[in-house]
């Protein structure tokens, strides 16, 4: 679950020392205010106060995906972990 200080600040606290993330697609449910507010706002502040419409993250190796659609049918990939 994604809380104050967004994707940037709660990510790495799941993730083994060592390791990192990398978010390909911020936008994986776009949203008609996101286009208005980037005329007007840096994308940085925006990952952390908005979350880009992604309140819930889930972690897991790339087979899982066809298991974790069967609960969660509107899943995007936005990103991997290297």
């Amino acid at each position: 679950h994604v809380t104050g200080g967004g994707i940037p600040e709660n990510l790495p606290r799941v993730l083994t020392n060592g390791l990192d993330y990398k978010i390909e697609n911020w936008y994986p449910f776009p949203m008609d205010v996101y286009d208005f507010l980037q005329d007007h706002l840096e994308l940085e502040p925006m990952k952390e106060t908005f979350n880009m419409s992604m309140g819930m993250l889930i972690i897991g190796k790339e087979e899982a995906l066809p298991a974790i659609k069967q609960f969660y049918p509107n899943v995007k990939v936005v990103g991997s972990i290297c």
